[in-house]
């Protein structure tokens, strides 16, 4: 992709001009590279088309995942409102205390999470995080004090840290920079759906408190854990 934006897979006419091609040209280790023809072409129609299968098999699906990361983030509130802190004996210090646990692990989990993405490549990345941190947020269905919080807190935060600007480096695969902000836009739109879905999930799961024994919060974890493990089994 050169200085204007312009990516080597914009639709060109037979007449274009080819001595620019080695320019354009991926670097050999590119995964990519053996799909490289700089005398393809095709046309305007054809491009829109495939922008629009984009938007349904990789966008749809990278904001599916963000809800996800999203969901297992924010259903530690909700589980407040089904005794948390007293089951566990937990007051809001040691909450709170978890939560800048969470969050500095997060913190210090982006660069390194980045550079294995970069490394092994966002696509075999993501769905690995995904599936690793639903583990965990199905573990918490077993929590049994302030030191099993704390571990599964900083746990999550190391795991999911990097998450979302290893997708957006996943979306620069298929998008050319123009293409790009709206495709963000959605993407952050699915940051505020999960807090209006989020709701009624736990609306109805923290009604399953005294099932089987288990508590509402521990339904709450095992199941939307679970639901993140499937969505990143089939994000692979």
């Amino acid at each position: 992709m050169d200085t204007e934006g312009k990516s080597a897979l914009e639709p060109r006419r037979k007449s274009d001009d080819v001595s620019l091609d080695k320019y354009y040209a991926p670097i050999d280790s590119f995964e990519g590279r053996h799909r490289y023809d700089p005398k393809a072409t095709w046309t305007k129609e054809e491009e829109q088309s495939l922008i629009r299968k984009l938007d349904v098999r990789v966008c749809f699906y990278c904001c599916l995942m963000f809800f996800a990361l999203q969901n297992d983030r924010s259903n530690i509130s909700q589980a407040l409102s089904d005794n948390l802190l007293d089951d566990l004996g937990l007051n809001t210090n040691d909450y709170n205390t978890g939560q800048t646990i969470f969050y500095v692990s997060s913190l210090c989990a982006e660069l390194p999470s980045q550079l294995v993405s970069k490394k092994i490549g966002p696509d075999n990345w993501i769905p690995i995080q995904m599936i690793c941190w639903s583990i965990v947020a199905c573990c918490q269905a077993k929590l049994t004090g302030r030191a099993t919080f704390f571990l599964t807190r900083s746990l999550l935060g190391i795991i999911e840290g990097g998450f979302i600007p290893d997708v957006i480096l996943y979306l620069t695969y298929f998008y050319k920079s123009k293409e790009l902000p709206l495709r963000l836009s959605f993407f952050w739109g699915a940051y505020g759906c999960t807090f209006i879905i989020s709701a009624f999930l736990a609306f109805g799961i923290l009604h399953l408190r005294g099932y089987e024994g288990l508590t509402g919060w521990q339904w709450l974890f095992a199941l939307e854990g679970g639901l993140t493990a499937l969505i990143g089994i089939f994000s692979w």
